[in-house]
């Protein structure tokens, strides 16, 4: 009887152990089952109504100031986070994501011109997705966004274009293609 009560005490501390381990654990997802979370319920388009306010970017002059002084977060009215995209130390794009409204980021030419939109469903927990948008409400891709380290990339056919994983950008072919420096 005392060999039973021992052995059951094991087995219920070691089906203990093995619960905490998974709670802890990291979702993993292969690219066909990131493929399908991307991709469901997707809308694939939007009305253009809800960004034509954005069709020009207000503060153009004022952003582009900000980016090259290297200013990413404004202060002044309305509060916003700005990105700028590079090519040949030229800015060739950015984003804006305004503060009181986080799900949404708007990318614009140097000119202020709206190139795309782009929609997230990030409520607080990992995964979710960023989808983008042109500027005739069509889908161009979809981010799927397992953690803060690691995300696949979609475009509108459902084939990927690249996996993040770390600072590693991994093109279709698993081949290495990008790096990037994360905060």
């Amino acid at each position: 009887m005392k060999i039973i009560l021992q052995l059951f005490i094991i087995i219920f501390l070691l089906s203990n152990l093995a619960d905490a381990k998974n709670l802890k654990g990291k979702v993993t997802y292969t690219q066909e089952a990131a493929r399908i979370e991307a991709f469901k319920d997707l809308a694939r388009t939007v009305p253009k109504k809800i960004f034509k306010d954005y069709k020009k970017d207000k503060n153009t002059k004022e952003n582009i100031k900000s980016l090259k002084e290297g200013n990413l977060k404004i202060e002044d009215e309305p509060k916003r986070n700005i990105n700028p995209f590079y090519m040949w130390d030229k800015i060739v794009l950015y984003s804006v994501e305004y503060e009181d409204d986080i799900n949404k980021k708007y990318y614009y030419n140097p000119l202020g011109h709206l190139v795309k939109y782009e929609i997230n469903d990030y409520a607080g927990n990992y995964p979710y997705r960023a989808i983008a948008y042109d500027k005739d409400g069509e889908v161009i891709n979809i981010t799927f966004v397992v953690s803060e380290t690691e995300s696949f990339i979609f475009d509108k056919d459902e084939k990927l274009i690249g996996h993040w994983v770390d600072n590693e950008f991994y093109d279709e072919n698993e081949k290495k293609s990008y790096q990037r420096v994360l905060e």
